[in-house]
């Protein structure tokens, strides 16, 4: 009889048991799924963001006369660059907007590839205080076409008061495989094909139509 007693005592007590860790499994989980839920509903920190660093742009890619490029040959260019600029119509043309073999020409910067001073003289009667020429290719910003393109010459007239002048070599034309560049006094253009090769042509001044053109020889000049 004491044996049975011992036997019932002993199961309730096992039941007991069971029953108590069935309860501590149900809140421990309970606790995990309330943990759960709380991490997803709050909002992310801003250690949640990948981190971005903004790199300021250079000033050459926009303005062609700035960072330096000014010497004493060529005072005066930036007036006229700003006033020719200033309405928002044009701005200096960047490497994305060219073809591919174009961009690649010259190095990173728009120096020698976009625009180019020049300090020969092309055929050119300059200002004695300001005989540096400045070639750029701007792009139209009115329009998205291919013709967007033109190549415009800034010189200083000898019979003016040195004040640069606009002198358009193209325009409205498409340019987006066209480099300009300077070398030994000489101003060239050069336009791309699309296996690499090129057509060069040399920039100088024809005094009986008054104004710039390109000719695939290099030109005689005084």
């Amino acid at each position: 009889m004491k044996s049975r007693r011992r036997v019932n005592s002993d199961v309730m007590l096992l039941r007991s048991l069971t029953k108590l860790s069935l309860a501590v499994s149900l809140v421990v989980v309970a606790m995990a799924c309330w943990s759960c839920a709380a991490s997803k509903s709050q909002p992310p920190t801003s250690t949640d963001k990948p981190a971005t660093t903004q790199t300021k742009e250079a000033e050459y890619v926009s303005d062609p006369t700035c960072c330096g490029l000014m010497t004493v040959g060529n005072q005066g260019v930036d007036s006229a660059w700003h006033s020719f600029t200033k309405d928002g119509r044009y701005r200096l043309a960047r490497k994305e907007d060219f073809k591919l073999a174009a961009r690649a020409f010259g190095s990173e910067g728009p120096l020698n590839s976009i625009f180019a001073y020049c300090w020969g003289r092309i055929g050119y009667d300059p200002h004695p205080d300001r005989w540096n020429h400045l070639a750029v290719i701007v792009v139209d910003t009115h329009r998205t076409d291919d013709a967007r393109f033109s190549l415009v010459i800034f010189s200083a007239p000898k019979s003016g008061d040195g004040t640069y002048q606009p002198y358009w070599l193209y325009r409205d034309r498409d340019l987006s495989r066209t480099v300009v560049w300077t070398g030994t006094g000489d101003l060239m253009v050069g336009e791309y094909r699309d296996d690499g090769s090129r057509d060069v042509s040399f920039i100088h001044w024809d005094a009986r139509r008054k104004q710039f053109v390109a000719t695939t020889s290099r030109p005689r000049t005084t």
